[in-house]
């Protein structure tokens, strides 16, 4: 979506992939539906089945889920080498980085298997 605009009761969209009133008119009444995340959250999308290492480099496992507390979510790692669960709080002095991979800092952390 390149752009977006209200329109008496509607939006206005403008796509990338609609370059013809031809184009556009072929969706005319459609609907269509958008999920804006806020730039703060992070969705189980943007991290499952990830691959986790700790400030080593060292591979802890995959996450598995996310547990949403009332404080703070919670990313649930299954461990490769014992298959055991570890849990990482989702706040920014835990998990250094999310891309391809999760980057945490497990320093201060306690192991507790679910």
């Amino acid at each position: 979506m390149l752009a977006a605009r209200p329109h008496k009761t509607n939006i206005l969209l403008k796509l990338a992939e609609i370059t013809s009133l031809t184009a556009a008119e072929k969706l005319r009444g459609q609907k269509a539906e958008s999920v804006v995340k806020p730039p703060d959250k992070i969705l189980y999308e943007d991290v499952r089945q990830k691959k986790v290492y700790d400030q080593n480099e060292n591979f802890i496992g995959n996450v598995t889920g996310i547990l949403q507390t009332p404080a703070h979510d919670i990313l649930v790692v299954r461990r490769e080498n014992n298959n055991k669960e570890i849990l990482i709080p989702l706040l920014p002095n835990f998990v250094k980085e999310i891309s391809a991979t999760i980057k945490v800092d497990l320093k201060n952390l306690e192991e507790y298997s679910v």
